[in-house]
């Protein structure tokens, strides 16, 4: 295959990889091992990986190629944990399998967690955030409002942050 004809390749699957649950993109069936998942993963990333693509003078290569590794990267990240695996699998035979197709932990609380998560800009602004996040869906509002002001001192004024602390102070309110 040459050159030109493995790059219309590579731009043919970031144009369809949207389109595509974990499953297809690491080309495995439901229910396989950890072990051969990772080696699907590993398969992929070494033909994927960005760095491969770091000299193409092609900017539309390189989106492609970083598309393409993203999802290769979400669909180990999932499909490698049994549990997760399971509850993706049940989350992309329903009907709204086309809706379903990136992972959600918590239906209810996954496009706010992952909008919010993107207005934090720092690692450990990030860090702080989703450990306040995830204690929030455990109920512990004491360890998200810490976690939420830890995130604040390092990014203070964010509104993401200020706003989860305002929906704990008002479940939470002074005696």
């Amino acid at each position: 295959m040459d050159n030109a004809t493995k790059v219309a390749a590579i731009k043919k699957i970031s144009r369809a990889i949207d389109r595509m649950d974990y499953f297809e993109i690491l080309s495995v069936r439901p229910g396989i091992s950890s072990h051969d998942i990772r080696k699907a993963f590993l398969r992929l990333s070494r033909q994927y990986h960005p760095d491969r693509f770091f000299s193409s003078a092609d900017p539309e290569l390189k989106e492609a190629v970083h598309k393409i590794y993203k999802r290769i990267s979400e669909a180990y990240h999932i499909l490698s944990d049994p549990s997760r695996q399971v509850l993706y699998h049940q989350q992309i035979s329903g009907p709204d399998r086309d809706k379903k197709l990136r992972y959600q932990s918590d239906v209810t609380a996954s496009s706010t967690t992952r909008r919010d998560d993107l207005a934090c800009t720092t690692p450990q602004g990030k860090k702080y955030f989703s450990l306040g996040l995830t204690a929030l869906r455990q109920k512990n509002l004491g360890a998200a409002k810490m976690n939420f002001k830890l995130a604040l001192e390092l990014e203070p004024d964010n509104p993401a942050i200020l706003e989860q602390l305002s929906k704990i102070d008002t479940v939470v309110k002074p005696r």
